[in-house]
């Protein structure tokens, strides 16, 4: 292999490359520009992958679901400060070319989680979270479960970065109460349900925070004029019982 200090003998090939008017072409570039970052010094990363990164940014969806595909990947690659800036655009993977392509919106809110994991208080805060809220509420109910499992990773950076970001956590649960438990839209309860479901298998929270937010809103779902969401209720009870352990469970419920 040619390695880092041989890009040099490539570059040339690759600026000819990103210029091609063959769009599946750029496609398949969009596609390996985060492998190529784990491979080059900061300087091409900068010079030349970068100044792609945007170009394929700005393309068309099928050249542009390639760079999201692995956004998280080529972002944990970036110097800080370059990754601030893209970390505050990732909304705008929202807007595609054709408004009913939910497998883009899927895939961001697949690429938030991984995004948590490096983000700061601040860009979790003001980019990331505000983004899994609006994912959640989609139309298309596998974008909702990927949103999900966003949410979980915002609320574990959150935990990750305490006590500094202890208020901001208190803030982002409490929005998720209003906004999906004690919605007037089913499918946003039945969706807060997952959440509590996917927040106990995933021990992101502890069981008393749990007991103290989260379960008295889960426990009257239980009621819930809608069949499925009741049903959704008692699946997530049941993993309660398996994961912690069925005195402890029922002591809870008192």
């Amino acid at each position: 292999t040619l390695g880092a200090s041989h890009w040099g003998q490539l570059r040339k090939l690759y600026a000819t490359l990103l210029s091609s008017l063959q769009w599946k072409v750029r496609r398949t570039l969009a596609f390996s520009v985060h492998e190529l970052a784990k491979i080059v010094n900061r300087d091409a990363i900068l010079g030349d992958l970068l100044p792609a990164f945007d170009s394929f940014t700005k393309d068309v969806d099928e050249v542009r679901i390639g760079v999201l595909s692995h956004l998280s990947d080529f972002l944990l690659m970036l110097p800080d400060g370059h990754r601030k800036r893209y970390i505050e655009q990732i909304y705008l993977f929202q807007q595609t070319d054709n408004k009913n392509n939910w497998r883009f919106r899927f895939m961001l809110a697949e690429q938030l989680t991984g995004l948590c994991s490096f983000s700061g208080a601040e860009e979790i805060s003001n980019q990331v979270a505000p983004l899994t809220l609006s994912l959640a509420i989609d139309r298309v109910c596998d974008v909702r479960m990927a949103a999900v499992e966003a949410m979980g990773g915002v609320l574990a950076r959150l935990k990750q970065l305490a006590p500094d970001t202890d208020i901001l956590a208190k803030v982002f649960v409490d929005r998720l109460v209003s906004q999906f438990a004690d919605s007037n839209k089913w499918v946003n309860r039945q969706t807060f349900v997952a959440l509590c479901h996917h927040l106990l298998a995933k021990k992101v929270v502890s069981l008393e925070r749990f007991s103290q937010i989260l379960l008295p809103r889960l426990l009257r779902l239980a009621k819930d004029k809608v069949v499925n969401i009741r049903l959704s209720v008692a699946k997530s009870m049941n993993d309660l019982l398996i994961a912690f352990g069925l005195k402890k469970a029922i002591s809870m419920y008192k």
